[in-house]
């Protein structure tokens, strides 16, 4: 198996210890007002009366969210120098960002849901669905756009609808990931906000410095898995009031 696949096991055991260690079952939100059994099989069944909900609802945005869409649609224009800028100034060697990155692995994330949905644990219950819906909304405007990576070679250009992973930097799906993972664990834990947010922040740095993303695919990655969550996050508080 390699070094990677490790790791990113390593990983996901050491937070599902964490997060059990730190008795997150207590509910925040639920589903419907009866006990819901936080398994796979109750997870399906309510997936798509959930999904439903979810994209008949209109998201709403809130001030940062809006500065940060401006900002990523104005970094276009100005990706390229921005990038190059950034690599100068990158203080840490590339096992650091790679470490950094595996951290911010959807696979990550999602791994460490289930197994917290497996321990009976709501917090688990409110990831799947926030990255879930996250992963979703971030392959759509991947395809969409098809923009290439910088380790290409070509630019910040847009080459969509492409399938090819080459051409799926925008946005950057481990920075949506890990600000998906931070809103729902900012929830669960907001004395510990602002570290969720630094460490989906650190993730968003390395896909620059390990050539995988421009800033702007950053910028956006950021906020399109906040919303993904905080939308997700809202209908269930809806729900239960």
């Amino acid at each position: 198996m390699p070094k990677l696949s490790w790791i990113m096991i390593v990983v996901v055991f050491c937070l599902a210890s964490a997060a059990v260690a730190a008795g997150t079952s207590n509910t925040i939100w639920t589903i419907s007002s009866s006990e819901v059994d936080l398994n796979f099989a109750s997870i399906l069944t309510e997936l798509p009366s959930v999904t439903y909900r979810y994209y008949t609802s209109k998201p709403r945005l809130v001030e940062w969210e809006i500065g940060g869409l401006i900002l990523g649609f104005n970094l276009l224009f100005i990706d390229e120098p921005v990038y190059e800028q950034l690599q100068q100034v990158n203080l840490f060697p590339q096992e650091f960002w790679t470490a950094v990155s595996v951290l911010g692995d959807a696979r990550v994330h999602l791994a460490l849901s289930m197994l917290l949905c497996l321990n009976g644990i709501d917090l688990g219950f409110d990831l799947f669905h926030a990255l879930f819906y996250n992963a979703v909304n971030t392959a759509l405007i991947k395809v969409t756009t098809g923009m290439a990576r910088p380790e290409l070679g070509l630019g910040p250009g847009f080459y969509g609808p492409n399938l090819d992973s080459a051409y799926a930097a925008m946005p950057s799906g481990h920075t949506s990931s890990s600000f998906a993972t931070a809103a729902v664990l900012s929830e669960y834990f907001p004395t510990l906000e602002t570290t969720w947010y630094t460490a989906a922040g650190l993730v968003g740095l390395s896909r620059i410095f390990l050539e995988q993303h421009w800033p702007s695919n950053v910028v956006l990655g950021a906020v399109v898995g906040h919303v993904s969550a905080r939308h997700y996050l809202g209908l269930e508080e809806i729900e239960s009031d």
